[in-house]
C-alpha cells in the first residue's frame, strides 16, 4: 500500500484550498450570480468528500486498508458530514 507521499500530501492542500475558496467565494457572493458557479462548485467537493472519505473510512475499518481504527473513524464521520451538509442545504 502506497503511504503519504510529498506529492499527495501538497495536492491534498491544494484541494482543500481551493474547497475553502468555494465556501468563502459561495458565502460573500450570496445573491448575485457568481454565487451559483461556487456553490455548484462547493457541492461537487461534498460529493467527492463523502464518495471518498466514507468509502476509505469503511474501508479501513473493514481491515483492507491499514490504517489506525481512529483514523478510519474520523474518515468515516467526516464522510458522513459531508452527507449532512448536503441534506440541510
Amino acid at each position: 500500500m502506497p503511504g503519504l507521499t510529498q506529492g499527495l500530501l501538497t495536492v491534498s492542500w491544494g484541494l482543500s484550498a481551493v474547497w475553502m475558496t468555494a465556501v468563502i467565494a459561495a458565502m460573500v457572493l450570496s445573491g448575485k450570480p457568481g454565487a451559483r458557479t461556487w456553490h455548484a462548485v462547493e457541492r461537487c467537493f461534498h460529493v467527492a468528500g463523502l464518495v471518498l472519505f466514507a468509502g476509505l473510512g469503511v474501508t479501513a475499518l473493514s481491515g483492507r486498508i491499514a490504517i489506525p481504527g481512529w483514523l478510519a473513524g474520523k474518515f468515516a464521520a467526516y464522510g458522513a458530514i459531508c452527507l449532512f451538509a448536503m441534506l440541510l442545504e
